[in-house]
């Protein structure tokens, strides 16, 4: 359903690995990965962090921040970035150690407006 606009993301990001739009119930609507990627579930990567990411946007309520719009996990080996697309779907990217994090990040946001423009 949004697989071009998800290969248009890795495409434009270098360093970029996957990306998936997927609901808050782990359900996903579309995923598209680089064919450099190394093998990797991303589909239970995102699962994960799908309590994850609940308990994150209550904690930021009770902190007064309100709306949570983005998540970034760093590791040794990748990072995962997480942009909230509603209350319904959010995308998440993953890049290799050496990506644009910059990029990825401006570019997720801009396909997440675009997704949300297509739901």
């Amino acid at each position: 359903m949004f697989k071009q606009i998800l290969n248009r993301l890795i495409e434009s990001t270098p360093g970029a690995q996957a990306a998936m739009v997927i609901g808050y119930d782990g359900i996903p609507l579309s995923e598209a990965k680089s064919p450099q990627a190394p093998s990797m579930d991303l589909q239970a990567v995102a699962i994960e962090y799908c309590s994850i990411i609940s308990e994150i946007k209550k904690n930021a309520v009770n902190l007064g921040a309100q709306n949570v719009q983005e998540i970034s996990v760093r590791a040794e080996g990748c990072t995962i970035l997480i942009r909230l697309i509603n209350a319904d779907y959010f995308i998440i990217l993953a890049l290799s150690s050496d990506a644009y994090f910059g990029k990825g990040r401006f570019l997720m946001r801009h396909a997440s407006s675009e997704i949300l423009g297509q739901l």
